[in-house]
């Protein structure tokens, strides 16, 4: 047992003179065999006096197969006549409810074949200790209170790099379905892949997270079966909470996280709303390969790049070929083609469509998807700007899962582009909050705190971000606009020109003084138009800087008629602050819905 000094306060009493009592613990229980009760985190839970029994004769012998004959001895009189197969499977379930373990995939009471019974969770505490008369005045030490949690990344067993995307994959699988607690605040992925194996200390990764509590474990793969181990941590004093053990098949995967799920709920006494427990246990098995397929598409999903995203397409649709109403694939594929679009990686003709199709599939499957909902909002707001449908739908998918940082964050950027800044702001932060290590989302709050009028703020944030990564491409480039919005033209232009955004840099050439050289900035734009898809936005912005302002609202209105995914944020760029009256400026916002 890992356990701090004073951690260790908090399972055990004072010593106090009285007869002496066995007490054993494990888990979140202890078991008072004097008393003859149970108590999980300090408080009695009522189980009669045969599964007590029962509970008891294993406890005795933890580890050793303990036969039905033996417990038939222990629990009724040679010359009682009872219906004994129905009254011991009685109190064995009874036990089990009590302890919140399941048949399938027992953390403490296994059934071994026809033969009997035996507990295999670990024994933390058996002792004799003294009956509890505390002092007058002494109050007991409650266990730590878990409100907010952490899964790190799960260990990979197999010994192979090749498999680092399975147990990757599990990790993040095992997040999702925690998440979905709304009494639990649980951090999102980005912010826990640094921790991969890392030699940081419980304390020290909780207290850099803002947790309380950590899910440690590891996976291992082998042929058809796979074995998942976890264990919950208090984060401030290292302490053990909980822990258990699955082995299954691989096509029960899905089962063995929502199950993990409710384990964990259970251990650390969350509440669990009817929805929330009907969400958890309706899961199926899910086809291995099709399984595999999906978990490589997300792998290559997070590297980000065009490549890696246009690969994890591919894997996607080989799971759903494999397996057509994988939900998740439909709303994955859905969630590839969001970046594909906004960062310019396919025209708005290849990405919207293809987006729009694999959410709505997705939530045709199951409607309360909360990574379907979320890509569907994405794609009525900034690909269709169907604002209000957006809206509600980001609602919905925060209702269903509250811990999705991603909802958050994308409907605090349609918050800002309709003008609510505040509420962005906020919305902003919660995405943050539940994922504090991303940078990603710390630039995002950067930037919703400058479109706020927050600038000193919003300054601090972005710079925060480049002291981690001095090239991260968004926080350099909303440093430049905020240069640029403040008349600072020249500390505008190196950082345009190291992300590559061709147009921000001749815009910010013209407004330098620069015309020559804004003019082969935007040359240089229009030869890389011909080879690749590149906004028009990015065009209008070089003609704007250059003063040609009728070309530069004719380059609007073709990103318009192409539904370019990033014209909606035009609306609250300051850069073209000084057309935001032109009538043809004006019919455009309108056009979009957009007050």
């Amino acid at each position: 047992m890992r356990c701090a000094p004073h951690c260790a306060a908090m399972l055990s009493s004072p010593s106090v003179s009285g007869p002496a009592r066995r007490v054993v613990r494990f888990g979140v229980f202890e078991v008072d065999f004097n008393a003859g009760e149970v108590r999980r985190h300090g408080r009695r839970l009522r189980l009669q006096e045969k599964p007590f029994q029962v509970l008891q004769a294993l406890l005795e012998r933890p580890g050793d197969v303990v036969s039905r004959d033996e417990l038939r001895a222990h629990l009724w009189p040679v010359d009682m006549f009872v219906d004994f197969d129905n009254g011991l499977n009685n109190a064995v379930n009874k036990v089990r409810r009590t302890l919140g373990d399941s048949v399938a995939a027992p953390s403490y009471v296994e059934t071994v074949g026809r033969r009997g019974y035996r507990f295999i969770g670990t024994i933390e505490a058996d002792m004799l200790t003294p009956a509890p008369s505390p002092p007058l005045g002494w109050v007991p030490v409650s266990p730590p209170m878990v409100s907010s949690l952490a899964v790190l990344p799960l260990a990979n067993l197999s010994g192979h790099e090749d498999e680092e995307y399975f147990s990757d994959g599990m990790t993040d699988a095992l997040i999702s379905q925690i998440a979905g607690i709304r009494s639990l605040r649980v951090i999102s992925r980005q912010s826990i892949v640094r921790y991969k194996g890392s030699r940081a200390s419980m304390p020290k990764i909780a207290r850099e997270l803002g947790v309380d509590s950590l899910i440690e474990g590891t996976v291992l793969r082998v042929g058809g079966r796979v074995r998942i181990s976890v264990q919950l941590v208090h984060g401030p004093t290292d302490c053990h909470l909980w822990s258990g053990r699955w082995d299954r098949d691989v096509s029960d995967v899905l089962i063995v996280q929502s199950e993990i799920a409710r384990a964990v709920a259970d251990a650390v006494a969350a509440t669990v709303t009817a929805d929330e427990a009907f969400r958890l246990t309706r899961v199926s098995n899910i086809n291995p390969a099709a399984y595999d397929a999906y978990l490589k598409g997300r792998f290559f999903w997070r590297q980000r790049t065009r490549e890696g995203l246009l690969r994890s397409v591919e894997y996607y649709r080989k799971a759903i070929t494999i397996e057509p109403a994988f939900a998740l694939a439909h709303a994955a594929e859905a969630e590839s083609y969001g970046p594909l679009g906004y960062l310019a990686f396919l025209p708005p003709h290849e990405s919207t469509p293809a987006m729009r199709a694999a959410a709505t599939r997705a939530l045709e499957l199951d409607p309360e998807l909360v990574e379907g909902l979320t890509a569907i909002a994405a794609c009525e707001s900034f690909h269709e700007w169907c604002w209000r449908k957006a809206e509600g739908h980001f609602r919905r998918a925060i209702a269903v899962n509250p811990n999705y940082s991603t909802a958050y964050l994308w409907y605090g950027l349609l918050l800002e582009i309709e003008g609510r800044q505040e509420e962005s702001v906020a919305s902003t932060r919660r995405g943050l909050e539940l994922d504090p290590l991303n940078l990603r989302a710390r630039s995002r709050m950067g930037w919703a705190l400058f479109m706020a009028g927050r600038v000193r703020e919003a300054i601090a944030e972005l710079r925060s971000v480049l002291e981690l990564d001095s090239q991260h491409f968004f926080a350099r480039r909303d440093l430049a606009i905020i240069d640029m919005s403040e008349g600072r033209y020249g500390d505008a232009t190196p950082a345009f020109k190291s992300v590559g955004e061709h147009g921000s840099l001749a815009h910010s050439l013209a407004m330098a003084g620069r015309a020559d050289e804004a003019r082969a900035a935007l040359k240089l734009l229009e030869q890389q138009s011909q080879r690749e898809y590149i906004s028009p936005v990015q065009n209008a912005l070089a003609h704007l800087g250059l003063g040609n302002v009728d070309t530069a609202l004719s380059c609007l209105g073709r990103a318009f008629a192409i539904r370019t995914v990033d014209l909606a944020a035009v609306r609250v760029d300051p850069r073209f602050a000084s057309i935001s009256g032109e009538a043809r400026f004006r019919t455009l916002m309108r056009e979009m819905n957009l007050p």
